[in-house]
């Protein structure tokens, strides 16, 4: 049976592919940036990837239908010397009162929708594994920073527990939301991670991201915590770098706005 189409075209406003997108050997990782609005926290993540090394990566820059020009803006003009980028925007959200209803529920039946992080993710990986080969996938917040080698040591990790552990759910970010389960010197290995920054086998997409890439209510769970449950289920580690090669900078988030921001606390400027 034939894969479902990448990217519903009947979603999409436009692709935008840099001449080496797609790939035909070496490449390791998989990336997927998801926007929507906020372009002073995009700018910031985007200087901060100019800043390092992303390797043998292919990146897709997914934006859901941000009203804001200076984010669309930003995320046309971003390159990397050396990485190939496939920049995706969709249709811009419904923004009449029929359409949306009252505001408090708008997020909500915009997710019934399709729209949201957990939406983009989807396209965006998928795209990637029909177009590009790739051992692992992995995505990173639009409101973050990041440290010059950062995908390095989140892979270094990796390889150095996959034989031990099998396959591992990683990130290079210490969420201080997170609790650490125990304390291995170089690394951590975590209760539970969040959404923020994750790295998988690209083997497990269909089988166990694909799947939870979703949003339940009424319970307001986010895609993140699916995946985390049903890796725990399946017997999964989540393991964390140690320091953190990711800070979270955004403001706007389902924790974000009570006393104790989300943030890692052991990441080095």
């Amino acid at each position: 049976m034939s894969k479902p189409p990448s990217v519903d075209e009947s979603r999409v406003e436009q692709i935008i592919e840099t001449p080496n997108s797609h790939l035909t050997s070496g490449c390791e990782v998989g990336l997927v940036i998801t926007t929507y609005n906020r372009p002073r926290y995009l700018a910031t993540t985007l200087r901060s990837l100019a800043a390092g090394t992303l390797g043998k990566t292919a990146l897709v820059i997914i934006d859901d239908g941000s009203q804001s020009r200076k984010t669309l803006d930003l995320v046309r003009a971003f390159s990397l010397p050396g990485v190939p980028i496939t920049k995706i925007f969709r249709k811009r959200r419904a923004r009449s009162f029929n359409d949306v209803g009252f505001p408090v529920a708008l997020r909500f039946r915009r997710r019934a929708k399709g729209f949201g992080v957990h939406d983009c993710l989807r396209i965006g990986w998928r795209y990637l594994l029909d177009h590009t080969p790739c051992s692992y996938l992995a995505n990173l917040d639009s409101d973050t920073l990041v440290r010059p080698r950062w995908l390095s040591e989140i892979l270094r990790l990796y390889r150095e527990q996959r034989d031990r552990c099998g396959p591992i759910i990683l990130t290079g970010y210490n969420s201080c939301k997170h609790p650490i389960r125990q304390d291995l010197g170089d690394h951590y290995v975590k209760e539970s991670i969040g959404g923020v920054n994750v790295l998988f086998e690209a083997d497990l997409f269909d089988s166990l991201i694909a799947p939870n890439l979703r949003y339940e209510e009424p319970l307001q769970i986010g895609w993140d915590w699916l995946v985390v449950r049903a890796a725990v289920q399946k017997g999964y580690p989540l393991l964390c770098t140690k320091p953190s090669v990711v800070q979270h900078t955004g403001h706007v988030g389902r924790f974000s706005f009570f006393v104790q921001f989300d943030q890692a606390l052991d990441f080095d400027d």
